[in-house]
This record gives C-alpha cells, sequence and structure tokens, in this order.
C-alpha cells in the first residue's frame, strides 16, 4: 500500500523485527501506530534501550550517517509504520519539511 509522498506502508505484528542491528539502513520511518521497541545486543543479551510511539522517527541517525543499525526495532503490538527509502529522501533532500523532521532525532 502507498502511503504520502511515495513512502509505503507496512504492518508488524507484536513481537516482530522491523530491522536487526549490524545491519545496513534502507529506510527511515515514521510511526503511524503502535509501539517500537528499541534494544541492543549486549554480550549475548537482549537489553531494550527505549521506546517510541505514534509521530515519532525511527532509524534516521544511522541512514543519515551511513553507519549499520545501532539497535535492532522490535513491534510492540500491531504496529504501522511509513517506510520512507533512502533514495527517496535523497532526491528530496532540500525539502524544508523533510528535513525538519529527519532533524528530531530519534534515542
Amino acid at each position: 500500500m502507498c502511503g504520502a509522498n511515495g513512502g509505503l506502508v507496512k504492518s508488524f505484528s507484536d513481537g516482530e523485527c522491523i530491522f536487526a542491528q549490524g545491519s545496513r539502513p534502507t529506510h527511515v520511518y515514521l510511526i503511524q501506530s503502535g509501539v517500537v521497541r528499541l534494544s541492543r545486543d549486549e554480550d549475548g543479551e537482549d537489553v531494550t534501550t527505549g521506546f517510541l510511539c505514534r509521530g515519532s522517527v525511527l532509524g534516521e541517525t544511522d541512514l543519515l550517517e551511513g553507519a549499520r543499525r545501532r539497535f535492532s526495532a522490535w513491534a510492540l503490538g500491531e504496529t504501522r509504520l511509513l517506510a520512507v527509502s533512502a533514495e527517496e529522501i535523497a532526491h528530496n533532500a532540500d525539502d524544508p519539511l523533510l528535513r525538519e523532521v529527519l532533524l528530531r532525532r530519534a534515542p
């Protein structure tokens, strides 16, 4: 299903992995509904580092810095995200609204 500005709406079930620590970022996500748990592998243990809810931006820091994902993201309950690809962001890099949204850093 297509969303605003060419984004793709993605649905995740409770406990489903949105992206894994160490993976290459391909999208930035806007949380439309639900909650996302952020976690990090520390010496083989999955440690929760935070939570994001509706209206939050997810995964922009790693994408903008060209770094691998520093944490994993998991859906808590039914979660809907608007996924915006790296190509779409690069194509619209001069858009002031996009810049404002992306500069609100996620934890």
